[in-house]
Parts: C-alpha cells; structure tokens; sequence
C-alpha cells in the first residue's frame, strides 16, 4: 500500500508515509477500536445494525457473497457484531440439482457458532437428481439439519417434488422412524414423478 502511494504521489512522499504509518500504528495499537468501545453497547448495537442489516425481508443476503468487511475488523468487533447479521437477516442459498450440501455446512457452521438457526430462504434451479434429493432427505429424517423446503406461494415441477420429498423425511424425523423405514416411501414417490419426468428415474 506505501509503495502505491508513493507512486502515485510523488511530490508528497513524505507527508503520505507519515499518513501510512500513523494509520498503520493506530491499527496495532488498538486505538480505533479502543474508541468503538468507548461507546455504549447500545450505541454500537445501533451502528452494528445500520451496517449490516438488510432494510427488510424482501432484500436477502445472498450466502455466495463474502461477509461483510465490518465482521473483520477485530476479534471484539466480531464476537458483538456476528450476532446482529446472522440473528437479523434472511439469507438465500443457491440449490443446483438438488444438491443443497454447501447449504447444509453453511448452516450447521453458523448454528454450531452459536446464532441458532438462520433464516433461510432457497433459490431453486437445475434439473432433476434423484441422488442428491435422498442425500438431502437423509438429512432430515436423521435430524442432521433442519433445512427444509417449505412451498407458500406455488412452486414449478422441480420445487414440487423436493417439497413433497421432504415433507415425507420430515414426517418419518417427527415419528422417530428410521432412515430404513423412510426409504421404501421416498423410492415410491421417485416412480410416480418419474412416469411424468424421467430424469428422476436416471
């Protein structure tokens, strides 16, 4: 960073290094974060929730994205602030081909980090795959996650058929059955889908 600076301002070398180096001091010696938590919990409650909340439920985070800057600022500012962006936003997943398993270790790490269960909304798209839709069911009749889809406004073919699936491993997780005992019901509902769509039957 010195080195772009100096190129770019060369006729101020020596006023920029002092302004590098000043910046880079108040960095390790804790200064700015020293004044953040001079504030208030409450105040910084306030900033924290200005940063990184979403204006509504309308507007989700998508997962691909990075987190934001502001949860790693410092270690303090991460253990206040992570709180506030996983317990207040929805964010959405990306589901491929029935294959929610990056969704699956995204949620487990946020849940086994203490924030609970975030809200979660799914984008659906890709083709049909038996394979990764009873990987996924398996999940939840096993109680190994509680990420679900849960249809409200109507869903297309594929959706349909997830939902369906799922409701099924949900019942038999509620019942206390067995993963056994769930499979014969998931296999039966493959051959119905699959007279209308062969795909699930690849």
């Amino acid at each position: 960073m010195a080195d772009d600076i100096h190129n770019e301002h060369s006729n101020s070398t020596d006023t920029q290094q002092i302004d590098v180096t000043s910046t880079v001091e108040a960095r390790t010696d804790g200064t700015a974060a020293s004044r953040l938590f001079g504030l208030p919990a409450e105040l910084r409650i306030n900033i924290y929730e200005f940063v990184l909340l979403r204006d509504s439920p309308d507007s989700p985070v998508d997962t691909q994205w990075r987190e934001p800057a502001l949860l790693s600022a410092s270690w303090r500012v991460r253990d206040e602030a992570s709180s506030v962006y996983y317990k207040g936003n929805q964010f959405d997943h990306d589901i491929t081909d029935c294959n929610a398993d990056l969704m699956h270790k995204w949620v487990m790490h946020v849940y086994s980090s203490g924030f609970g269960w975030p809200r979660t909304g799914m984008c659906i798209s890709g083709q049909p795959n038996w394979a990764n839709l009873v990987r996924w069911c398996r999940e939840l009749c096993d109680g190994e996650t509680g990420v679900r889809l849960k249809c409200t406004d109507g869903r297309d073919k594929l959706g349909s058929v997830i939902e369906a699936a799922h409701d099924i491993a949900a019942e038999f997780y509620v019942a206390d059955r067995t993963w056994e005992e769930c499979k014969p019901v998931l296999d039966a509902l493959r051959r119905a889908v699959g007279t209308f769509e062969p795909k699930w039957l690849e």
